[in-house]
């Protein structure tokens, strides 16, 4: 084996990211996620001085509390309206600025929106207090949505979730830090409250001056139409090597395969509605929305702001509430610590699905204590609804908290990637808008516990459901991977349906003469042009019905069953690199048949043998797989590898 391969394989065993991917990430969830929780979090124990502030604003004399109140709630709600606007900024501002000018764009915003929110307290107006939550919304929705996407497209696949998860770990530091700051007896009193928001604004400052020295993600710079084609390769080069500590040759090799895998893929950005059109697409938006809004939908939202105010119905005193407060943001972090050394072992699925299970059984235990501490007041059930909290917080961030950010990035393509990332942003943001908006009113009709009980259980119950069925395994894999086993999955649901109408054609045609049936057996072809024939759905028995309808079946369905077979193969025989596209596919394929050594790129290890068999096979399906794309428009660069590959075997 060569050193770049052994150099590679190496890589891909590790699942910590390094240290410059590790400062990158860390610096863009601070400018990112950090700010988004302080602003979850300030509003929780400082709530008794920003409702004084609130009615310092208030000019009216009849129903004063009441009203303070719903300004209140309204202050708070109106976050997340700016959060839904600037949803819909991420994908043209990542488009047409590139990742990182975009996240400075997200930054800037969110720092003049605290100067704004220091001037509303020093003119007491409540009317710029309120323009500076919905501005410091539309901010932060844009560095949020541009960090998770520049960490997905800065790591490697090995170790893209341990990265991803350093958002989540900054927020659930953020609520800690915030909720100890923010205390009454802090700088969560009347009088200086306005600090927390210089605090922010020289954190942000820092933030944006070293972004500005960070390169751009390799796989936008390979999306740049140029004619200069060597500077481009030098820019992806340049971004490779520092974002993943890659060897110079080695980067180049990889820049290259980024580069020619988005020029061959022929397809263009995908925008809010064309986004719709690819089934691909659609599902991984679809689940990542299912997700966020799930996690959104979990409680989180009621306990970030209103803990405080529920620890204090429960009979704890403000001093006191917010201290068990920031006990509750304690677990936070160690669900999230926890996090980092289980996401890449046991996958995103299972850890979803059982925190997800874990949480609706902690909802319904907080719903019973909720009950029991209003109408059977107690220090018992004080500290058990404590204690339920805390295992929420835990659950909560080892599981939907973190991943809900990222799942969306690892189930779309690039090219759809900044929209998907806008659904899930408006998702979030939607869900928690409309939960601050309707849950204070509902709880007021009914009791703390009824309305805790329908706003959060039956969401995550369904979502529970809909993700055991639907949603993949994306640990450790390629999205090149997961199209392929979708195109494959759909393509063997089209064959099933096709040869089932096959089949009762000819049982009715003729009656003396049934269907027969076999065990798939391998059958060693005597050539290989029969053997493409038989695969092809030729025969010598006439199959006219079946020919028209497997005409009908989509190329690209059809080539993703194709390549996924390939793959399969070649894991099978020794493989153990990545398998991105399908040029990459066909051309590890062509060095494993032809008994090269694997000089074409870090990422192929093929110093092994087909045993003879599996040669046919393979050969097979490669004239098979020449014969239907030749068809395929818009496809140069697969049919160009293939006639090389052809070329090669021959």
């Amino acid at each position: 084996m060569s050193s770049s391969s052994s150099s590679s394989l190496a890589t891909s065993s590790r699942r910590w990211p390094n240290r410059n991917m590790q400062f990158v990430a860390s610096l863009l969830a601070i400018g990112s996620t950090f700010s988004f929780g302080f602003q979850m979090m300030w509003v929780n124990p400082a709530r008794e001085a920003l409702m004084e502030f609130v009615r310092a604003t208030i000019d009216q004399e009849e129903a004063y509390e009441e009203y303070a109140t719903f300004l209140f709630d309204t202050a708070m709600a109106i976050f997340f309206a700016g959060s839904i606007l600037g949803g819909f900024v991420i994908q043209p501002a990542a488009e047409h600025l590139g990742r990182r000018r975009a996240y400075m764009v997200g930054v800037i915003t969110y720092i003049v929106s605290c100067a704004v929110t220091i001037l509303a307290k020093e003119y007491v107006s409540y009317t710029m207090f309120t323009t500076s939550r919905f501005v410091s919304g539309f901010g932060i929705a844009i560095s949020m949505g541009l960090s998770a996407i520049i960490t997905i497209e800065c790591s490697s696949a090995e170790t893209r979730g341990v990265a991803s998860l350093v958002n989540g770990l900054f927020l659930q530091v953020a609520l800690v830090v915030t909720s100890v700051l923010a205390m009454p007896f802090l700088l969560g009193s009347t009088c200086l409250w306005e600090i927390l928001f210089w605090f922010q604004i020289l954190l942000n400052v820092i933030v944006l001056i070293v972004v500005l020295y960070i390169p751009e993600t390799p796989t936008y710079l390979a999306s740049h139409k140029t004619d200069d084609e060597k500077k481009l390769e030098e820019d992806v080069t340049e971004s490779l090597v520092f974002f993943r500590e890659m060897d110079e040759d080695d980067a180049r090799l990889e820049a290259r395969r980024i580069i020619d895998s988005y020029h061959c893929s022929q397809n263009k950005k995908h925008n809010l509605v064309t986004l719709w059109k690819c089934k691909f697409s659609a599902r991984g938006t679809l689940i990542g929305m299912l997700i966020m809004g799930a996690m959104a939908q979990s409680g989180i939202t009621i306990i970030n702001f209103y803990a405080v105010r529920i620890l204090t119905s429960t009979g704890l005193n403000t001093n006191n509430a917010s201290i068990a407060n920031s006990f509750l943001c304690l677990f936070a972090i160690a669900g999230i610590v926890t996090a980092f050394f289980i996401v890449d072992k046991y996958g995103r699925k299972k850890l979803i699905l059982v925190t997800f299970i874990a949480l609706i059984v902690i909802n319904i235990g907080i719903v019973g204590l909720l009950f029991l501490c209003s109408n059977f007041p107690h220090t018992v059930f004080n500290c058990m609804l404590i204690g339920a909290i805390c295992l929420f917080n835990f659950f909560f961030s080892m599981g939907p908290g973190p991943l809900s950010m990222f799942i969306a990035g690892e189930l779309v393509p690039q090219q759809t990637r900044s929209a998907a990332s806008i659904y899930t942003s408006v998702t979030m943001a939607m869900c928690r808008f409309l939960t601050l908006v309707f849950y204070t009113r509902f709880q007021k009709m009914t009791s703390e516990a009824i309305a805790f009980g329908l706003f959060f259980l039956p969401p995550m119950i369904i979502v529970v459901v809909i993700l055991h069925r639907y949603l993949p395994e994306t640990k450790g894999t390629t999205v090149e991977q997961l199209q392929a086993e979708f195109n494959a999955s759909s393509q063997r649901e089209n064959t099933d349906e096709i040869e089932m109408l096959d089949k009762i054609a000819i049982s009715t045609a003729s009656t003396s003469e049934p269907p027969q049936t076999s065990k798939k057996t391998r059958v060693t072809p005597k050539s290989r042009k029969g053997a493409a024939d038989k695969r092809a759905g030729r025969s010598s028995r006439p199959r006219k019905s079946a020919a028209e309808k497997q005409e009908e079946i989509d190329h690209m369905s059809w080539k993703g069953l194709l390549l996924h077979e390939i793959s399969e193969i070649l894991r099978q025989n020794g493989h153990s690199g990545s398998l991105d596209t399908s040029a990459h596919i066909l051309t590890a394929a062509a060095f494993m048949l032809s008994g090269a050594t694997s000089n074409y790129t870090p990422h192929l290890s093929v110093n092994y043998q087909l045993n003879e068999d599996d040669e046919d096979e393979m050969l097979d399906k490669i004239e098979v797989y020449l014969e239907k794309t030749g068809v395929i428009q818009g496809e140069p660069c697969i049919i160009q590898t293939l006639t090389q590959l052809k070329f090669m075997i021959e």
